[in-house]
């Protein structure tokens, strides 16, 4: 999982929205651009999700829910 949250750190590296256990495109294409307010240049650019991103994300979660929430805990915090 750390190498989910380096890929969102590193300047200019936008993989998608994360869900279903890998990044996946936003539906639209589109992309916000993100700021460094430091120096006014440009950091990276997240994909600029919708409402059918935020569906296939909750379908994604509710289809892993059943095996994920029968873990053991030990097991589901790995």
């Amino acid at each position: 999982m750390s190498n989910v949250v380096d890929d969102f750190i590193r300047p200019g590296t936008d993989r998608g929205i994360y869900y279903g256990g890998a990044f996946q495109p936003a539906t639209s294409g589109k992309v916000i651009d993100v700021i460094n307010p430091a120096t006014a240049s440009l950091f990276t650019t997240v994909p600029s999700a919708n409402a059918a991103d935020v569906s296939l994300a909750v379908q994604a979660a509710r289809a892993a829910f059943a095996g994920w929430s029968s873990l053991d805990t030990i097991d589901r915090a790995r």
